[in-house]
């Protein structure tokens, strides 16, 4: 076995030559990227499915930063990739560069990229195809072909896109998702400083990714389905698969240690940071949420979101109360509950994570929220379509616990 350290590039360019060497010389069986833990997961089933499927050759994953909150993942976050030896870890930080000159060089550089490999046609199938699994239907893997200059060495070839779920927002309608300019990416982010120029470049790429990734063979590998209802459920062998590699990484010595009395293990999302309900209100409902939970005899662990503001929940922790840092996701934490425990959150995928994956009971507080003041559109309209997708599975956390309000 290999077992290769796993290096880590500065730039996207520096990791693409990497990947170009690797398919060059025949060691690339297969490829994948990340963005967010919830992505790491996904890869990490993806690559288990490979394996018992007995696909022994040698990939790579790419570990992509968020347009928004830069770098989220490290190799730490693929455990079972990091122990199977043969999986190359790349991590980026950045991948058009810095500085706007820079950017929209490099923007520049890869259009033509771009173009050549849409118009190259895939190549006929001269034995085993290259899996390339992504996200954002498959934005990330054509971006990673065509900055590896790959249409050259892809033409004899076959590729396979693998797309992989985004948590919920794969399968948000889309009212929902047209408040995303609400999300966008901060001024240093951007292509070009110009806001509606950025946009624009931006959907052109995505349009050429689209194009591109239509003239190969697609399969989905969703850890969720739709019921005929519209709820979510258990998407068989591939949730199986997530629920088996969460297991795997997850790490009991970073767990807190059990007191004697069931957990509630309590996760809120950053809707104030959002500027979708007033902070104090949104306090006051996280607030009676973990005195209720601790009345009714939980043990309560605080997770608050990556993109909540630091300290935001300074002084909350007490004698039944604490409050988790650390960089372990929430869905490694998921494998330290079980019967008699429960999850609490808003609208996070993490609760139907724990519903349908593990089979945890899940509580949703969103409807107190949307009583509060300056409830926004988004997180209305985002608790809505959570509702529709958990169904009954969740329960509303006033109906079990009492009013918050």
């Amino acid at each position: 076995m290999n077992n290769r350290q796993p290096p880590t590039y500065a730039d996207f360019p520096r990791a693409a030559g990497a990947l170009r060497d690797m398919l060059a010389a025949g060691e690339l069986g297969f490829l994948g990227s990340a963005v967010s833990h919830w992505h790491a997961l996904g890869v990490e089933a993806w690559v288990k499915h490979l394996r018992d499927g007995g696909d022994e050759r040698p990939g790579a994953v790419v570990l992509i930063p968020h347009a928004r909150d830069g770098l989220l993942i490290g190799p730490e976050d693929l455990p079972f990739c990091r122990a199977d030896g043969r999986v190359t870890l790349l991590a980026v930080r950045q991948i058009l560069g810095v500085g706007g000159v820079r950017r929209l060089a490099a923007a520049a550089r890869l259009s033509p990229r771009l173009l050549r490999l849409w118009l190259a046609r895939p190549g006929a199938d001269a034995g085993e195809p290259l899996p390339v699994a992504s996200v954002q239907d498959t934005a990330a893997g054509v971006f990673a072909l065509a900055a590896m200059g790959a249409a050259r060495l892809l033409r004899r070839r076959a590729v396979r896109f693998v797309v992989l779920d985004e948590g919920l927002g794969s399968y948000t309608d889309p009212h929902v998702k047209r408040h995303g300019p609400m999300l966008e990416r901060p001024r240093e982010g951007r292509i070009v400083p110009v806001r509606w120029l950025d946009g624009l470049l931006y959907a052109a790429w995505h349009g050429l990714e689209r194009r591109i990734a239509a003239g190969y063979d697609v399969e989905h590998r969703f850890a969720f389905r739709r019921t005929p209802s519209g709820e979510l459920a258990a998407n068989g062998p591939v949730a199986a698969d997530y629920a088996a590699v969460t297991r795997l990484g997850a790490d009991p010595a970073a767990w807190p240690a059990r007191r004697g009395r069931p957990v509630a293990l309590v996760l809120p999302q950053p809707y104030s940071e959002a500027r979708q309900v007033d902070a104090a209100a949104e306090r006051a409902a996280l607030e009676g949420v973990v005195r209720r939970l601790e009345a009714a005899g939980f043990d309560v662990w605080l997770k608050p979101h990556p993109r909540e503001r630091a300290g935001k929940y300074d002084g909350e922790a007490g004698e039944w109360c604490r409050l988790l840092g650390g960089a372990q996701a929430v869905e490694r934490l998921l494998a330290a509950l079980g019967a008699g425990d429960v999850v609490v959150s808003i609208n996070s995928t993490a609760l139907l994570t724990a519903r349908l994956l593990f089979g945890l009971d899940c509580c949703t507080y969103g409807p107190a929220l949307l009583r509060g003041r300056q409830a926004g559109r988004l997180l209305r309209d985002a608790q809505g379509n959570f509702q529709t997708l958990a169904g009954l599975g969740v329960e509303d956390f006033d109906r079990r616990f009492g009013p918050l309000t």
